[in-house]
């Protein structure tokens, strides 16, 4: 474009040095005026295939937060990233980026949601008893968002595994993706209807025992807030 031209987008440095500067750019909180050339500057050239994975993510997390000016790189981003090696990745880089996938998945062709949840479960699957609770969580939101995918499968199994070892919080967070992303009769969501049950009459137990809820401790109840969120959840 003339406004790339005029910035020299058509010359050196080259991508992977623009990608960088742009990130540095975005975490010292330049301005969407000063950040909209660059992206069409970064944009014009060559594909992200050489492009580091921190600043592959640095991208999509800035374009995830704040659509423009960053909406014209998200898919040549995330199409990139899935097409890279996601091994390399740390576990929880892959859950974040799967985050700010989801956030902005409208900006996302069919191909690249595919093509990327099937790198993410390539890298996820084979870890997964290993993620801590609180990216478990995340990941579970995530895929959840976008619909029945064999990384769903997996993250869903996984979960209902741990409900017994889950936080309050934590365990409405699963329940909410499950109940998301899961047809109403699947196993897992089923289980972990279940596991509601049990836990609520537990807890009307627990209160009775301790002469009402000022005798249990806060962290064991849910707050009328809680409480709603899960009825929504749960409603059929």
């Amino acid at each position: 474009s003339r406004r790339a031209r005029a910035n020299g987008c058509t010359g050196e440095p080259a991508r992977a040095s623009k990608a960088t500067a742009a990130v540095m750019l975005i975490e010292k909180g330049a301005a969407s005026d000063v950040m909209a050339p660059v992206m069409e500057c970064l944009v014009a050239k060559a594909p992200f295939s050489d492009v580091a994975s921190d600043d592959l993510l640095g991208l999509a997390l800035a374009a995830a937060k704040s659509p423009e000016p960053f909406s014209l790189a998200f898919e040549p981003v995330l199409g990139a990233a899935a097409a890279t090696k996601l091994e390399k990745w740390e576990a929880a880089d892959v859950v974040r980026l799967l985050l700010a996938a989801v956030k902005g998945k409208g900006a996302l062709t069919a191909d690249t949601q595919a093509s990327l949840l099937s790198a993410a479960s390539d890298v996820l699957a084979p870890q997964m008893g290993e993620l801590a609770a609180v990216d478990l969580v995340k990941l579970l939101l995530a895929v959840s968002g976008f619909g029945a995918s064999a990384l769903l499968e997996s993250t869903a199994k996984e979960a209902v595994i741990r409900l017994a070892d889950l936080s309050l919080t934590h365990l409405l967070l699963v329940t909410q993706g499950l109940a998301q992303g899961l047809d109403p009769t699947h196993t897992c969501l089923q289980q972990a209807l279940e596991f509601w049950t049990s836990k609520l009459k537990a807890m009307a137990a627990a209160q009775v025992a301790a002469g009402g809820p000022k005798g249990v401790d806060a962290s064991r109840q849910l707050t009328v807030e809680q409480i709603v969120k899960l009825v929504v959840a749960l409603a059929p």
